[in-house]
């Protein structure tokens, strides 16, 4: 031990066992671990939500290491494509790459029956007779069971039909909750919080305690009152700042528009803005989202890593339309082509057929050549895809057509209730596109370039004209150019009407970054800091949290 004992007065420690010293080290390595540990705990969220321009991750990553892919966040990549995308017509993009992502808090004050997407989902399925399909379904771990499964044996019942439609429409609300409880950039300090968000699925929740005979959901505005607004602690001192999950079109939201006023809230639902009518001399804060489908072929990996130009752009069709719809008295445009639907769509325009049903034994336009088609093969292999009003404003077809690389066909009314822009589906004086489509021109405050025109995805017909139908059709096909030129343009953006599920969250420029790159916008409107001139002190801008 002697040349150990020289060493160590070498360097100025006293003399002692070797094995002390290990001791000691050792002892003092765990104090630093556990300072870290508890450290990392307390500061989690705490980043500036600033996209990097290097490999470093911010402390926000160790949330969920699954949003890593190899040096670099492919969430952080994800974000700076859908800037460049809703960007690219406006001077102010290189301001936008390097803006930071909102900080968001989300409350633990509510209830688990009104929260939890467990328990939310037990009770969906139980209430409409389908409970236990997720012991029999494989392959997804979200609640509910939103994936694309296969049923195994499970019978349905007699209600199984309003579960479907609520699976294929009405979850966006489930699915955002989702999606925000593991937001990289979630934040457990309020002093840091961008934005509060309420964890009530309102449609979901409503669904779970639907009352089959009213055909409502069964949760009166009072209750949601007690259950849900009186539990945010924060609401009275910025409600601007309060995001709901609303889940459905505003038709189906009356129970919460009942039980607050939501037109100084924040609001995600599948349109139309209602609140945001005229309001273009300040943000506002009522967002539009596509449907979540959760079909595979319609996941960010089927259609964005997949297909290619040739098949967007330049994939032969056989169809020049096609359509595939219910009618009913309600829905008079339908119903009334429904009497005649050769009028108004003949078997051939411009030497292609056509392949147009509406309803089940009535109404169509059919060759037997493409009768057994699905709806996915009918659209895929058709240049024109006409879209008729519905029950809703929004329609899930139109998005669906255009991920089958289809035109949607629509007819457009003029003016709207916002004489700048026209409305798809619905008769003139309601609601404009700018209020039903998500991300579209206008709707982000102060830069007029930034967003979608969503006229340059479709081909019109003015809707007061019927017989115009293959008229406009038959011109189109006569112009390749033109044709050539919607189609690119659905392939830009249509990755943004897909959704990533499970192991594709944060890994995609899909539908739910472009709603952090909305809500980004939308926070900096509040905080006045918006590039250029444009300022929002004239309305009463509030102070950031920690100010």
């Amino acid at each position: 031990r002697k040349p150990y004992r020289r060493r160590y007065y070498a360097i100025g420690l006293p003399a002692a066992p070797m094995r002390h010293y290990k001791q000691v080290m050792v002892a003092v390595t765990r104090v630093l671990l556990t300072v870290a540990v508890v450290h990392n705990f307390l500061t989690v969220g705490r980043g500036d939500g600033r996209i990097s321009s290097g490999n470093r991750y911010s402390p926000e990553w160790s949330i969920h290491q699954s949003a890593r892919t190899g040096t670099r966040p492919r969430f952080e990549e994800a974000v700076r494509k859908v800037t460049r995308l809703l960007y690219a017509d406006s001077p102010q993009t290189s301001f936008w790459l390097t803006a930071r992502l909102p900080k968001i808090y989300i409350y633990d004050t509510l209830e688990p029956a009104w929260s939890d997407l467990t328990n939310i989902s037990v009770g969906t399925e139980r209430k409409f007779g389908v409970a236990g399909m997720g012991e029999n379904y494989t392959g997804c771990s979200w609640f509910p069971h939103i994936c694309d499964k296969k049923q195994q044996g499970v019978p349905l019942s007699p209600k199984a039909a309003k579960y479907v439609k609520y699976k294929n429409d009405f979850m966006v609300d489930v699915a955002f909750l989702n999606w925000f409880e593991r937001y990289p950039y979630r934040t457990w300090n309020v002093s840091r919080a961008d934005l509060f968000l309420v964890p009530y699925p309102h449609r979901s929740h409503c669904f779970s305690r639907f009352d089959f005979s009213r055909n409502r959901g069964a949760t009166p505005p009072q209750e949601i009152r007690e259950q849900v607004h009186e539990k945010l602690t924060y609401l009275s001192m910025y409600p601007e700042r309060h995001l709901y999950l609303h889940g459905g079109g505003w038709g189906e939201g009356v129970l919460l528009t009942q039980s607050i006023d939501m037109s100084n809230k924040m609001t995600l639902s599948l349109g139309p803005g209602v609140p945001c009518r005229n309001r273009f001399d300040r943000p506002c804060g009522h967002f539009t989202q596509p449907n979540v489908d959760v079909r595979t072929a319609y996941q960010p990996p089927a259609v964005q890593d997949r297909r290619t130009e040739e098949w967007w752009v330049y994939r032969s069709r056989v169809l020049a339309v096609g359509a595939r719809m219910g009618a009913t008295p309600a829905m008079k445009m339908r119903w009334a082509m429904s009497m005649n639907v050769s009028r108004f769509i003949p078997e051939v325009i411009g030497d292609l057929p056509t392949q147009v049903t509406l309803t089940r034994n009535r109404g169509q336009v059919m060759s037997a050549q493409f009768a057994n088609m699905s709806i996915e093969e009918l659209y895929e292999s058709s240049h024109f895809c006409l879209i008729l009003p519905g029950d809703e404003q929004w329609q899930k077809r139109f998005f669906d057509v255009m991920l089958n690389g289809c035109i949607p066909l629509v007819p457009y009314f003029f003016p709207s209730l916002e004489k700048e822009y026209p409305t798809f589906f619905q008769w003139s004086g309601r609601d404009s596109i700018r209020l039903i489509y998500p991300w579209h021109k206008g709707t982000f405050f102060g830069d007029e370039g930034a967003g979608i025109d969503f006229m340059d995805l479709v081909l019109s017909y003015n809707g007061t004209c019927q017989t115009c139908v293959a008229a406009t059709v038959e011109w189109a096909l006569q112009n390749m150019t033109e044709i050539y030129r919607l189609r690119r343009n659905i392939m830009k953006f249509v990755q943004l009407f897909t959704f990533g599920l499970d192991d594709n969250m944060y890994h995609y420029s899909d539908g739910f970054t472009a709603t952090l790159v909305s809500l980004r916008h939308y926070v900096h409107s509040l905080d006045g800091e918006l590039p250029g001139n444009v300022t929002n002190q004239t309305f009463g801008a509030s102070p950031r949290r920690g100010e």
